[in-house]
C-alpha cells in the first residue's frame, strides 16, 4: 500500500474543529497552516490563559512509539532554548489518538509568504539585512548556548511578527520529524522541503553541525534576495548532484532571469552568501556570528578577531575565474541614515572586535612591562643572594635580569595582539637567543656598575634595572614584531 496518503494533513487530526478543547486544556481557535509535518492550529491554553500555537503531528507519527520518545527527547531540550528570536516550545502533548508540540504563537507570516508578497517577488538587501541579523543572532544563541542545530532553515519556518521581530521556528524538532518520516515510510528525499537548503554533509548523512545551519542561512538569503533558492531544477538526484558540485548562479543573473525587480545587490552580500554555500563546511564562515559582523561593517573576507565556536585556519573560498561576470559585482550603495541595529549578542562581537583594533597607549605599555620586570626581577635576585654561596652575586644578578628580560618582553607582545600560542612561543625563542646576546649583558653591566662601583643600594638597583630594560624592550619590540601584527596594529590605528 502507498504510505504517501498517510502524510496528507487531511488525515491528521479528522476531529479538529474550532472549539475543539484538546487535552481538556486547549481550545481550538483557527487554522494558522498546513503542511506535510502536520497542522498548526492558533488555541487557548486555558490553564495559563494565553494564546498558543499547537502543531499537530501526522497520524502516521502520533502512533508510532519510537517517533513519540524522539520527540520528547527533542523537546525537552528544546525547553532550554529561551531567546527573543526563537519560537519558545512549550510542551510535547499526546493522547490516545493525537500528539501535538505547544508552542509560543507568533501573530505575523512566514518569510516565504511575505517574499511572495513582495514587489518583485524577493526582498531587498535594506529590508533583509535587519531579519539576517535577528536569524544570526538566533542561530549563533542555539550553536553557543544550548549547542541545539536547527537542520531545517528555510524561508517557510521563518516566521515575522506584526512588530517586526524575527521568529525561527521548529528548532530541534525538524530534523526529528524529517528522520521518522522517512523511517516509517522507506521514502527517499522529495524535491520540496528541506533538500533545497541542506548542505552535501547533511544530505551525506553526517552528524548534524553547525555548519550546516550556516549553509542552510546562506541558501535562505540566497533565496530571498532572488526568489528562488540556489538550486531548484530538476528531480531529487539532479538536485543532490547539484548541490554537491555546482557553484550557484551569482545572485544579479538570478534575479534578472527570474523577473525580480529591486535595488543592485552589493557584493559583499554575494560573497557572504557564496562563502556560505561552499561545499567546504571548514570554508564556511565559522559562526552565524561572523556572518552578522560581516554584514553589519560590509565587508568581505578576511581573518575575524572573535573566537567562533570550531575555529578554522583555512582561507575561505573564492569564485572560480569562468563564474565571474563584473556585470555582477554592483557598487556599494550610500550608506543609509539610519543604520540598521544589530541584536544584542552580535552587537557584543562587535565591541569586542573594536576593542582589540584599539591599541594601549605606551604609557599603559611600560607601566604593565615595568611592574611584571621589576617583580621578577626583585623575587630572582633576592633569592639569588639568599643562596650566594652557590649561585654568586654576579650570576645571580644575570639570571634575574634574564629571566625577567623574557616576562618583560612576553608581557609586551601579549598586550601587542600577539594572541596565537603558534606566534607567541615564536617570539620566545627569539627573546631567548637575543637575551643571551644583548640584553641579558647589557642589564646585568648596569646593575653590577650601579651596585658595585657606585654603591647604589639593591633596591633601587633594581629600580633603574627594570627601568631602563623596560625601554629597551619596546624599542626592540619595534624591531623583531612579526609583519602580520605590524598589519593588525595600523589596521587597528586606521579603523
Amino acid at each position: 500500500m502507498d504510505a504517501s496518503p498517510q502524510f496528507d494533513p487531511e488525515r491528521t487530526i479528522p476531529a479538529l474543529r474550532p472549539g475543539y478543547k484538546f487535552m481538556d486544556r486547549y481550545n481550538l481557535v483557527e487554522e494558522c497552516g498546513r503542511g506535510s509535518m502536520g497542522v498548526v492550529w492558533r488555541a487557548v491554553d486555558e490553564q495559563l490563559d494565553r494564546l498558543v500555537a499547537l502543531k499537530f503531528l501526522p497520524e502516521v507519527i502520533a502512533t508510532d512509539p519510537e517517533a513519540i520518545r524522539d520527540l520528547k527527547r527533542e523537546t525537552r531540550q528544546c525547553l532550554e532554548l529561551t531567546h527573543v528570536n526563537i519560537v519558545r516550545v512549550y510542551d510535547f502533548l499526546v493522547s490516545q489518538l493525537n500528539a501535538a508540540i505547544a508552542m509560543e504563537y507568533v501573530d505575523g507570516t512566514s518569510l516565504s509568504r511575505q517574499k511572495i508578497e513582495r514587489p518583485g517577488g524577493c526582498f531587498t538587501p535594506a529590508e533583509l539585512k535587519p531579519l539576517a541579523m535577528q536569524l544570526c543572532d538566533a542561530l549563533d544563541h542555539a550553536h553557543r548556548t544550548a549547542h541545539v542545530v536547527h537542520r531545517d532553515v528555510k524561508p517557510a519556518n521563518l516566521l515575522l511578527s506584526k512588530r517586526g521581530t524575527l521568529k525561527a521556528a521548529d528548532f530541534g524538532i525538524a530534523r526529528s520529524l524529517t528522520e521518522t518520516r522517512t523511517r516509517l515510510t522507506s521514502t527517499t528525499i522529495g524535491t520540496s522541503g528541506t533538500l533545497l537548503y541542506m548542505s552535501p554533509q547533511q544530505i551525506a548523512g553526517e552528524r548534524p553541525a553547525p555548519s550546516d545551519d550556516i549553509y542552510a542561512l546562506g541558501a535562505t538569503l540566497y533565496e530571498l534576495l532572488t526568489g528562488k533558492p540556489p538550486f531548484f531544477r530538476g528531480d531529487a538526484v539532479s538536485l543532490v548532484f547539484q548541490i554537491r558540485e555546482r557553484r550557484p548562479d551569482p545572485l544579479a543573473e538570478r534575479r534578472a532571469e527570474l523577473g525580480g525587480e529591486g535595488p543592485s545587490i552589493p557584493a559583499f552580500w554575494s560573497e557572504i552568501i557564496f562563502d556560505c554555500l561552499n561545499k567546504d563546511p571548514s570554508r564556511r564562515p565559522a559562526s552565524a556570528a561572523e556572518v552578522a559582523s560581516r554584514l553589519v561593517e560590509g565587508r568581505s573576507s578576511e581573518v575575524f578577531l572573535h573566537t567562533p565556536p570550531e575555529p578554522t585556519n583555512s582561507p575561505p573560498s573564492e569564485p572560480p575565474a569562468s563564474k565571474v561576470e563584473v556585470k555582477a559585482v554592483e557598487p556599494l550603495p550610500p550608506p543609509p541614515t539610519a543604520p540598521a541595529k544589530a541584536p544584542t549578542a552580535i552587537r557584543s562581537v562587535i565591541a569586542s572586535t573594536e576593542t582589540v583594533k584599539r591599541q594601549p597607549s605606551l604609557k599603559q605599555i611600560f607601566a604593565i612591562s615595568f611592574v611584571a620586570t621589576f617583580v621578577a626581577y626583585f623575587v630572582i635576585v633576592k633569592v639569588g643572594f639568599a643562596f650566594g654561596h652557590i649561585l654568586g652575586g654576579p650570576t645571580s644578578v644575570f639570571l634575574g635580569l634574564f629571566i625577567a628580560n623574557t616576562l618583560n618582553q612576553l608581557f609586551a607582545r601579549v598586550f601587542n595582539q600577539v594572541r596565537r600560542i603558534g606566534v607567541l612561543v615564536k617570539v620566545a625563542l627569539t627573546l631567548f637567543v637575543l637575551n643571551i646576546l644583548f640584553l641579558g649583558l647589557v642589564s646585568a653591566a648596569i646593575s653590577l656598575l650601579l651596585y658595585r662601583y657606585f654603591f647604589v643600594p639593591s633596591i633601587i638597583t633594581v629600580v633603574i634595572s627594570a627601568a631602563i630594560v623596560t625601554v629597551l624592550n619596546l624599542i626592540l619590540g619595534r624591531i623583531i614584531r612579526p609583519k602580520s601584527q605590524q598589519g593588525n596594529v595600523k589596521g587597528g590605528k586606521s579603523g
